[in-house]
């Protein structure tokens, strides 16, 4: 389990929103969505914020055990 804070704790948020947005995309499109961008961005946003979060309490338990 600390290998996973850890490696949450130190994960690049920007490559992992912009592999996210470039699925996204591709997946809605591929999907004929009619509005596939406005779905895409939304739908990142939501994992950009889950991964935030994700980050944020990562990094604090890593500061407890320190």
């Amino acid at each position: 389990m600390n290998e996973i804070t850890r490696y949450l704790a130190e994960m690049n948020i920007l490559l992992w929103v912009l592999g996210l947005l470039f699925f996204h995309g591709l997946l809605y499109y591929v999907l004929g969505t009619p509005n596939w961008l406005g779905v895409t961005l939304i739908a990142t946003g939501v994992w950009a914020a889950g991964l935030i979060i994700l980050k944020a309490v990562s990094k604090a338990r890593l500061k407890e055990k320190a």
